[in-house]
């Protein structure tokens, strides 16, 4: 989503600048090499992107799960429903 999009978008800017606040990244090499920048940003993005891609799979995987618990759930409500109707028989 373009919200979800945004926010990881402000999240990577926040850890980069936080990286260079810390000196961990040399804000001298990024003024003089900005494809080392471009660089960095794209390996975040990507690695970005996957964490999207697996945090949706993994909702997808939740969602499937809860919707054949309920499907459980009503097959064993429907068997204990036949079971006492057999028993009072």
């Amino acid at each position: 989503s373009l919200i979800g999009k945004l926010a990881t978008k402000q999240l990577l800017e926040r850890y980069l600048i936080s990286m260079i606040e810390n000196g961990e990244i040399p804000l001298g090499k990024l003024i003089f090499r900005s494809d080392k920048l471009n660089f960095l940003l794209s390996l975040a993005n990507e690695y970005d992107q996957q964490m999207l891609v697996d945090t949706e799979h993994s909702l997808v995987h939740m969602v499937r799960i809860k919707t054949r618990l309920i499907e459980l759930r009503m097959q064993t409500l429907t068997l204990k429903t036949l079971c006492r109707i057999k028993i009072k028989n």
